[in-house]
């Protein structure tokens, strides 16, 4: 019995000694080389993300920080083109976001006050951006990583006329898609308030008439901007692309000035104005839907325009004669 069981213990130590063998001469399945263990990646236990995975079951979410936080109330935001159709609220205390976001590029505006105390009345100042061309992806959090800086607001002065008008009051002008808009006095002036650092267009709307409009631009207080005045041509006096004078003789004024009405081709968003084709001296604008010129009365005026596409893709050259009323 003895011997039977010291046979069956070398023998089990011989299988050992085999099958350790074989392990060594052919680590993994393939390829000759011993496996790597893997392992889970750690993280430490006060790491958080930015921000959780979406919660919203309506859509995906743009999550931003803001700098400067101290001394700033009231913080509020709106997505340009939807108002009133996505919340935005604090989600913890150094990030906000904007919910309910389908797939798809975005532009939104962020305000607040800064500074000002309740207790002594001391007034503050409404600050804001407008972030432009944020792309969102279905099922995932936009994350902005660099915090926004919230700007004092600014005013954009201009003016605005009616073609045919006794009075050029109460026209609508407007920066499309946000809660920025005013309406002309009597003259046509105007002043749009509380504007924030970013690319806009303007627009001016009266009913009965073609809308006005100002080329996107980006604009900032520094620009202390004001613009060229426009004017509004009657819905029935439709013009095809090029340029064009209105009027038999120079239009009624004292400084000789010259109203002049530019049709794009579409998608151009420059021009160039000048009274020779070559163009001597004349600078790329961001494109209005008219503009004055101020000539030296009597005789016989041409004006020449191309338009452009950020300056790179030409249209052809347009002109239009002015015939001046002798002084």
């Amino acid at each position: 019995m003895k011997y039977y069981l010291r046979r069956m213990k070398q023998g089990f130590s011989l299988a050992v000694i085999i099958s350790m063998g074989v392990a060594c001469s052919n680590p993994g399945k393939s390829g000759g080389e011993t496996p790597k263990v893997v392992e889970e990646p750690k993280q430490s236990a006060d790491a958080k993300p930015i921000v959780a995975a979406p919660t919203d079951t309506t859509g995906a979410r743009i999550v931003i920080s803001i700098k400067n936080l101290a001394g700033l109330k009231s913080v509020s935001g709106y997505v340009v083109d939807g108002v009133d159709q996505h919340g935005f609220k604090a989600i913890d205390s150094g990030h906000y976001a904007f919910f309910s976001m389908k797939p798809g590029r975005y532009d939104f505006v962020v305000e607040g006050q800064k500074g000002g105390d309740d207790t002594t009345q001391a007034a503050s100042t409404t600050v804001g951006i407008r972030i432009s061309g944020v792309t969102v992806k279905a099922g995932e959090n936009t994350v902005l990583r660099e915090p926004i800086d919230l700007q004092p607001t600014f005013a954009i002065k201009g003016k605005v006329r009616l073609l045919d008008g006794v009075t050029h009051g109460a026209i609508n002008v407007q920066i499309p898609g946000t809660r920025i808009k005013t309406k002309t006095e009597a003259d046509g002036s105007f002043v749009l308030a509380g504007v924030p650092n970013g690319a806009h267009a303007i627009t001016a709307v009266n009913t009965g008439y073609i809308d006005a409009a100002y080329e996107t631009r980006n604009w900032s207080a520094q620009d202390v901007p004001e613009l060229q005045p426009v004017t509004l041509l009657p819905q029935d006096q439709a013009l095809p692309t090029g340029v064009h004078y209105k009027g038999e003789g120079m239009l009624p004024n004292e400084e000789n000035i010259v109203t002049i009405f530019m049709v794009r081709p579409a998608g151009m968003n420059k021009f160039r104005i000048s009274e020779t084709s070559d163009f001597a001296a004349a600078t790329w604008q961001d494109y209005q839907s008219s503009v004055d010129i101020k000539f030296p009365a009597g005789g016989e005026r041409k004006v020449f325009v191309q338009y452009a596409k950020d300056q790179q893709q030409l249209s052809a050259i347009f002109n239009a004669d002015i015939p001046m009323a002798q002084p």
